[in-house]
């Protein structure tokens, strides 16, 4: 129930898990505190130009509002382009510079009371699902191409 298709999801863990995780000393593992969630974001970079989508808590089962990856691409339809807060958009865009991001995929969620936590960013993160609301596969390609708005030269590294 944990795993499918070689992905491990993210898993809330009890106070018996918890003193268990001596058993687990050679295994890698992230380890963070549950964060309340109004709504999962994910935002990709493509140079200096970032794309956001967001799908509420309220279209998930249980199970997939502690990891949404669990119902998979039984989401893609729900997730809806959305906007950040310009102080967010800015921090990412400080994160990304200080990296030299062309391309990458961060998870953020936002929780109730209207704060935006940043769970992830994956250097190779999926985003193809995102084509729908956003013009990704040209802004990637105007990376490419060397085009204005890279954030270095040299491809999406």
């Amino acid at each position: 129930a944990n795993i499918s298709g070689g992905t491990v999801f993210t898993n809330v863990l009890s106070a018996d898990d918890i003193d268990a995780l001596d058993g687990l000393r050679a295994c890698p593992m992230i380890l963070q505190e549950a964060v309340p969630k109004h709504s999962e974001l994910r935002v990709v970079v493509a140079g200096r130009r970032l794309f956001t989508v967001e799908l509420p808590h309220v279209d998930l089962d249980a199970a997939s509002q502690v990891d949404w990856r669990r119902t998979g691409h039984d989401t893609i339809d729900r997730w809806r382009p959305t906007t950040l807060a310009p102080d967010v958009e800015a921090r990412l865009q400080r994160f990304y510079d200080a990296l030299g991001l062309n391309y990458s995929a961060a998870d953020l969620v936002r929780t109730p009371d209207g704060r935006t936590v940043l769970l992830e960013n994956n250097a190779v993160g999926e985003s193809f699902w995102m084509n729908a609301h956003h013009p990704l596969g040209d802004a990637l390609a105007d990376v490419l191409l060397g085009s204005p708005g890279a954030r270095r030269e040299g491809g999406l590294a």
